[in-house]
């Protein structure tokens, strides 16, 4: 039996993390339920084609919920009502026939990520948007991987609860967003991307022997400047020993900047963009290294088994991002710009495979059970 199911992720600005996500939902439906009439509420649908095509050829692209997410940016004070509004009562010509098709699904999905929270507020529009729809329709909301960190009362918080309680199903990856809105943590959803093909390493050969990102996306400014200077000075050093240096992209342009001042300090570090990276894996020698900001870096490259070092960009968003995937014994050495001067040593726990079956067998499990016909 055929259903509509209408998933919404924040992909197609590109990002990596992002795009895996998105990708990894989307191999899962088309492996398990080829039959399911799939839509993507995405910010950017005319990107999403190119990047999604190979996991799933037949879902189509829409932005129903992003386009009320950023029509709420200024009344945040009434988001809950003015979103719930428009869903049950239509009003919004422009979108009116989109929200027909979200009323007409059988399971509205949010994937996982980081995009609804204190620093997004009008995001928070997209689950308010699920509990009116729960009041029109029949259909079976679910949530997973979420992190809503840092999270910040704008509204009363029984509104922010009635919220998440609307929902037949809601997970998170973060023990903070766990502990606030009191729900199941279980991970990242990319660590159901793992068995699916979808978390892939290069093996090419001339692959850089270190392989590094340092955002300026999010970052404060004191700490983005001493990060860069500090990995520096290490990528410098491990070039004079003969170790091939190389730069992985994210997000193309958020990613640029650290580039630029590293390429000073070695320039013939290797750039690998986005695309390549999307196309061919993780561009780094099996016994190498990885150093970044960037969460998935850390938790991709801790899946394959790469050691490497976290750097947090930040004192609360990426911070409880790495710390994450710290409890959870990646072995990866987690810095900041306060404590990397000395401590940059790339590190990894061996028996983290154990502990990404069991995880992976969770996510798999639980994702068959959501589905189900």
């Amino acid at each position: 039996m055929s259903k509509r199911v209408y998933l919404v992720s924040c992909s197609g600005r590109p990002n990596y993390g992002d795009e895996l996500i998105t990708a990894t939902w989307l191999s899962f439906l088309y492996k398990n339920y080829p039959q399911y009439e799939v839509w993507l509420d995405t910010p950017e649908p005319g990107n999403v084609q190119s990047l999604f095509m190979k996991y799933h050829p037949n879902f189509k692209a829409i932005n129903t919920l992003w386009k009320i997410c950023w029509r709420s940016v200024d009344i945040l004070n009434d988001i809950n009502n003015k979103t719930a509004s428009l869903i049950k009562d239509y009003g919004s010509p422009d979108i009116d026939l989109n929200i027909d098709i979200l009323r007409s699904a059988d399971i509205v999905h949010i994937l996982g990520g980081g995009y609804i929270n204190a620093n997004w507020k009008e995001n928070y529009a997209i689950l308010f948007a699920c509990q009116a729809l729960k009041q029109v329709s029949q259909a079976k909301t679910i949530a997973t991987g979420i992190s809503i960190y840092p999270h910040e009362e704008f509204l009363a918080a029984e509104i922010f609860n009635d919220a998440i309680t609307s929902f037949d199903y809601f997970s998170v990856r973060d023990p903070a967003t766990a502990s606030r809105f009191a729900v199941e943590n279980t991970q990242d959803d990319v660590f159901l991307g793992y068995d699916l093909d979808v978390v892939s390493k290069n093996n090419s050969p001339d692959l850089p022997d270190i392989l590094c990102c340092i955002q300026n996306e999010l970052s404060e400014d004191d700490i983005f400047q001493k990060l860069v200077s500090l990995v520096a000075d290490y990528l410098q050093q491990q070039h004079k020993c003969g170790k091939k240096i190389g730069y992985i992209e994210a997000i193309p342009g958020a990613d640029n900047t650290a580039f630029v001042e590293l390429q000073k300090a070695i320039p013939d570090i290797q750039f690998y963009p986005f695309s390549h990276v999307w196309h061919g894996g993780i561009p780094v020698q099996a016994d190498g290294e990885i150093i970044s900001t960037r969460f998935h870096h850390h938790l991709v490259g801790a899946c394959l088994g790469i050691k490497g070092t976290a750097l947090n960009i930040d004192r609360e968003y990426y911070k409880n991002k790495h710390e994450s995937l710290s409890l959870l014994g990646t072995g990866w050495n987690v810095q900041s710009a306060e404590t990397l001067a000395g401590n940059l040593h790339s590190t990894i726990n061996d028996d983290f495979q154990t502990q990404l079956s069991k995880i992976a067998s969770s996510k798999l499990n639980k994702a068959l059970a959501l589905y189900q016909e």
